[in-house]
């Protein structure tokens, strides 16, 4: 005999089937448990990377774009990369390429404060920085998977961040810009013993006031004055521009050394060399800097007058002109070199026989035919019927005189708007 009673079936179902019921809870309070696990370690991710962005932004100096980059990287889990208003990219990190978006760049410029996102082989997502006054560029995020909804959200406060850091950013900048342009100011004005407020000034600016430095006048236009400001700082010095004229006072010894550094640094910003001149080395805590400033500008005008387009020249080899022409009447100085070269130009164009450039190297050989016609590579009995020639257009005495001066300073200041190649051969 059986000591337990039978079970009736339906009481044998119905603890099944709680069983079965049990185990599904079990199933997804597990399922639970590991999304909510996923989700707590996105948002201390994110929550890291916006720790990381705030430090960046207090900071004491303005942070590199690779290191906003690498921070963002890191919080998202993709290649976040750096953008400029016009789309070209700042930094990115992982480094690298990064493949172009200018139609999610220009969505997400026209859709502030949102996340834009674009589906394909990988997921692309943009977001504008965007301050009140203007956009400032765009965050681009490239990832095999999908954000999810915090890391979206996430995205979003990291460029609220970013807006801010630029905003601090060009604060600094325009007081840095309002400082460095008051120092050229007080310098180039001061005609006496600096200040203390200057030698404060200059201090804050790391700007040598117990060195002798040169001032350069430079040829151009506003827009210039920047690039002058930006190449004189890397070259220890400031710049901006003075009176209308981009300027750039830089601490030297050598008025030629120091012209031709500062027109290789603005060269590889502008692809060119404008026209510059140096002054003699002067002493800004003696109050000196003006007058070397007026030198180089009345340089720069006798520059212009003559036609160079590209050389860079020192007050030093355009002191025998200063006392000579008034820089408001740069009509003088063509008047010289028309009259006094005008019959050798017209034989030049009508006959292609460069008779300026043969009379300029005869006279710096100091009058000596067979040298001028060997530096000239042609033979002695042309270059005799060159000479013959020139006398007959010049007259007998075109060496000589009052003649022979004018001709001389007129090929010099010929010289200084001529090719590299001629005044080499000069």
């Amino acid at each position: 005999m059986n000591a337990f009673p039978e079970v009736p079936d339906e009481v044998l179902r119905r603890v099944r089937q709680a069983a079965a019921d049990l185990e599904t809870g079990l199933d997804r309070l597990a399922g639970r448990d590991t999304g909510l696990a996923v989700r707590l370690e996105v948002l201390d991710r994110t929550g890291s990377m916006m720790d990381t962005l705030f430090e960046l932004t207090v900071a004491p100096e303005p942070p590199l774009p690779a290191a906003v980059a690498e921070a963002l990287a890191a919080g998202l889990g993709g290649v976040a990369a750096l953008l400029d208003p016009g789309g070209r990219l700042i930094a990115a990190h992982p480094a690298g390429p990064v493949a172009a978006a200018p139609e999610l760049v220009q969505q997400a410029a026209a859709d502030p404060g949102h996340v834009i996102a674009e589906a394909g082989v990988s997921f692309r997502y943009a977001v504008s920085v965007a301050t009140v006054a203007r956009s400032e560029g765009t965050v681009l995020l490239v990832r095999r998977t999908p954000l999810t909804d915090d890391e979206v959200a996430a995205l979003r406060r990291a460029a609220h961040v970013l807006a801010a850091l630029r905003i601090r950013q060009n604060a600094l900048l325009q007081a840095y810009e309002e400082m460095r342009t008051d120092l050229l100011t007080e310098l180039l004005a001061a005609s006496r013993p600096l200040s203390r407020p200057v030698r404060v000034l200059a201090e804050a600016r790391r700007f040598p006031l117990d060195r002798q430095c040169v001032v350069v006048a430079i040829d151009g236009d506003a827009a210039l004055g920047r690039v002058v400001a930006d190449a004189a700082a890397l070259l220890g010095g400031v710049g901006g521009r003075h009176d209308e004229v981009p300027v750039a006072v830089l601490p030297g010894d050598d008025p030629q050394a120091v012209v031709e550094a500062l027109a290789a640094r603005m060269r590889r910003v502008t692809g060119r060399t404008a026209r510059m001149c140096a002054s003699d080395l002067a002493d800004p805590a003696r109050g000196t800097l003006p007058a070397a400033f007026e030198a180089a500008r009345h340089g720069l005008a006798l520059l212009r007058a003559a036609g160079s387009d590209h050389r860079c020249a020192t007050t030093r080899e355009l002191a025998l002109y200063r006392p000579l022409f008034d820089p408001e009447r740069s009509g003088d100085v063509r008047d010289l070199l028309d009259g006094a070269l005008r019959p050798l130009l017209d034989y030049e164009r009508e006959h292609r026989i460069d008779l300026v450039q043969t009379v300029h190297v005869f006279l710096a050989t100091g009058g000596n035919a067979s040298q001028a016609a060997r530096r000239l590579f042609i033979h002695p009995n042309t270059m005799t019927k060159r000479l013959d020639r020139v006398a007959r257009l010049l007259g007998d005495g075109w060496q000589d005189g009052v003649a022979g001066l004018r001709l001389r300073l007129a090929l010099h200041l010929r010289s200084l708007g001529a090719s590299d190649a001629y005044a080499e051969a000069g």
